[in-house]
């Protein structure tokens, strides 16, 4: 599962992949997908908000495929993060909160169901 997150925000990042924005959708869903059952780990965290800016950002651009997944990611974030030992809350703390800043930046976006589903997200989170 996390390595297909890198793969993911490799090709979003990447220079000459990253307007293929129908493969990018499929690689979000898969993402989904696979951590659907356990949702994130705290190591994570940094990473999806990554590929949650990148999308949203396209999104805004026009790219309208990103509106299909983008709420299925949001809603996986609201789902409790899992952390692989006590110390892992201070060391990911900046992660988790640019993870809380993607969400909240999505309250704002023009598709709908987008913004419904960042603010049910910010709703587990409080």
């Amino acid at each position: 599962p996390d390595d297909a997150l890198n793969k993911t925000l490799a090709a979003m990042r990447h220079r000459t992949v990253g307007q293929a924005h129908n493969r990018h959708v499929a690689a979000i869903n898969c993402v989904v997908r696979l951590h659907a059952a356990a949702g994130f780990s705290l190591a994570q965290a940094g990473r999806v908000a990554m590929v949650m800016n990148l999308a949203a950002e396209a999104l805004e651009q026009g790219a309208l495929d990103y509106a299909q997944v983008l709420p299925d990611l949001i809603i996986l974030c609201s789902v409790p993060l899992t952390r692989n030992s006590c110390t892992a809350d201070r060391k990911y703390l900046h992660d988790v909160s640019e993870l809380l800043s993607a969400v909240g930046s999505l309250l704002g976006c023009a598709v709908d169901e987008v913004c419904d589903a960042a603010g049910e997200a910010l709703l587990y989170f409080a």
